[in-house]
């Protein structure tokens, strides 16, 4: 008898607590030898235990520009081309690489994105630090920082994607908008990589552009970066989540795509898409979206002869309630954020629990976020403690 995939879920659960067992017997995971087939189950099964890791854990809510989860980045290298363009529906997308530079590819530009999106939503300022260490600043986008391999990967990809260009069009019948922007107006790196652990005297900071800057805040996608950083190996995974993220917020009716539309919309080459290159994309993205149950739990859709269906599924960063907080013009950013955890409280009392307190922080991030507040962690935590006193003293008045 099939198993059932639950049954599945669960066998590599136990297979990913196995592996991790056995790492922590052996002291040094990775075999020094490996042959081709053994590097893909390796990272197979690693990729699965980040995916269960991220599927129990807390949600770290991170941030993405809407057009970026429509339209996306080069997964192969493009070699020496200098303009790259992506369609989706009434959405375009130039990318278009600077000076003597190429144009950026592959998974770092994508965890770089996310990373820039959610830094410049939380701080609502133009100005992003990327710290003292390159070591810590590859352990935030959950890359290791002991092989150097990674580390000439991260600097040149970072050269690529913020020297680059890009142009954000919107067209449908009626009208057109677009905005043209610098990724990056400026930046200055201090690190070492070949001392990737020894902190420098100044921080390593990019400036964003304008334009690319107002486009992050005025419509950012909330997201789940554990399940980014653990997608972190497939290009076309991330690229999946980030879709899927945008489209399936607020769907309360099934919607289906043929797989020569979705071809065309993330496909290397979406000219080519003749019948045996879909298929194989097919299987490509089945794949991703197996990876995905893992680590969304209710993740609902369906496969129909020739279609992908994706059926109404609760996003892993819930939508705050009832929406972004309200801001009025002598607030400051706690006194806005207490206000609006008193009204989400009201209406929820369940979230008074100690149990739900993760969720009501996510809440509180996603409201402030949507409001155009800076936060950090300590705001959050100052805000959620005082709209909770607010509450309970009400109760008492009763």
């Amino acid at each position: 008898m099939s198993e059932t995939r639950e049954q599945r879920r669960e066998r590599k659960r136990a297979e990913a607590r196995g592996i991790e067992e056995f790492r922590e017997h052996i002291g040094n995971p990775a075999p020094l030898a490996m042959t081709p087939q053994a590097v893909y189950h390796w990272n197979r099964d690693d990729q699965l235990d980040a995916l269960v890791a991220a599927r129990e854990a807390e949600p770290d809510t991170g941030f993405m520009m809407r057009l970026l989860a429509l339209c996306t980045l080069p997964r192969t290298n493009p070699g020496d081309r200098q303009q790259y363009r992506r369609v989706n529906g009434p959405f375009r997308l130039y990318l278009i690489a600077g000076g003597d530079m190429k144009l950026p590819y592959g998974t770092l530009p994508r965890l770089l994105l996310a990373w820039v999106c959610t830094e410049a939503v939380r701080t609502q300022s133009r100005t992003l630090v990327l710290g003292r260490s390159l070591a810590e600043f590859m352990r935030i986008l959950g890359l290791n920082p002991a092989g150097s391999g990674d580390r000439v990967r991260l600097r040149n990809q970072m050269d690529r994607l913020f020297s680059a260009h890009v142009s954000l069009i919107h067209e449908d019948r009626h009208s057109k908008q677009f905005v043209s922007s610098a990724i990056a107006d400026r930046g200055e790196f201090w690190w070492n990589p070949r001392r990737p652990d020894e902190p420098v005297l100044w921080d390593s900071t990019i400036e964003l552009g304008e334009k690319f800057f107002n486009e992050i805040i005025a419509s950012p996608v909330p997201l789940d970066m554990n399940v980014l950083k653990a997608m972190k190996r497939s290009p076309l995974g991330l690229d999946i989540y980030l879709w899927l993220t945008y489209r399936l917020f607020g769907m309360t009716e099934p919607f289906s795509l043929t797989w020569r539309q979705i071809y065309r919309q993330f496909g290397v080459n979406p000219v080519m898409a003749d019948r045996r290159t879909v298929d194989n994309f097919r299987t490509d993205v089945l794949r991703e979206l197996r990876k995905l149950e893992d680590a969304w739990p209710g993740f609902n859709y369906s496969t129909p002869k020739g279609c992908l269906t994706l059926k109404p599924t609760r996003p892993l960063i819930a939508p705050s309630r009832p929406g972004a907080a309200s801001r009025r013009p002598s607030d400051t950013a706690h006194t806005a954020l207490r206000r609006h955890v008193f009204r989400v409280l009201s209406e929820r009392p369940e979230l008074l629990e100690p149990e739900h307190v993760g969720e009501l922080a996510e809440t509180v991030k996603t409201a402030a976020a949507r409001a155009g507040i800076a936060y950090d962690a300590d705001t959050v935590t100052a805000a959620i403690n005082a709209g909770r006193a607010l509450v309970q003293a009400q109760g008492s008045d009763r």
